[in-house]
């Protein structure tokens, strides 16, 4: 089978759901463990919530770049790598969360604007942790994500000081 024929057959089941490969409510997408994980920012948070989200004043300029860098190295590995156990052979602070808490899950029904939620339309949910502080301020960003078709990770928020869940000391 051709790579042309294997994308043609994609173009065709996607086309006879009638729907792209946006996450909507009520989807649960598996895991695409051979896939490298790409990056779609329709569900992230910046009006709704100013301290979660990189425009905050907790978010500066040195944490962008990281960011960049941390998505660019998250895009080039395959999820089975990511998932392999924290920072893994990745280096990367890479989870997925078996049972996401509460504060998380309300974000993820006001990025996908739910006023109904319901834990079966509950996507997996994870975090990609860009550092932790070094000097005992408490900052350690965390970018917040719901996982989608084909390993599609759908920012919902930036956690710059660590809020969402907090350390157990806190």
């Amino acid at each position: 089978m051709s790579f042309d024929s294997i994308i043609q057959e994609h173009v065709e089941e996607v086309s006879d759901f009638e729907r792209d490969l946006k996450l909507l409510r009520g989807d649960n997408p598996r895991v695409a463990l051979n896939y490298r994980p790409s990056i779609s920012y329709d569900l992230l948070l910046f009006k709704e919530d100013l301290k979660h989200c990189f425009t905050s004043d907790s978010f500066s300029r040195s944490d962008f770049h990281i960011y960049i860098d941390i998505i660019k190295k998250v895009c080039n590995f395959r999820m089975e790598e990511l998932m392999d156990g924290k920072r893994g052979s990745t280096g990367i602070d890479f989870e997925i969360y078996d049972n996401p808490n509460q504060r998380l899950k309300d974000f993820f029904w006001l990025a996908t604007k739910n006023t109904s939620p319901n834990n079966q339309d509950l996507p997996a949910l994870g975090r990609i942790g860009l550092y932790n502080s070094e000097d005992g301020n408490g900052k350690a960003p965390r970018i917040f994500f719901a996982l989608g078709y084909n390993s599609t990770l759908h920012l919902i928020l930036c956690d710059p000081e660590h809020l969402v869940y907090p350390r157990p000391n806190k």
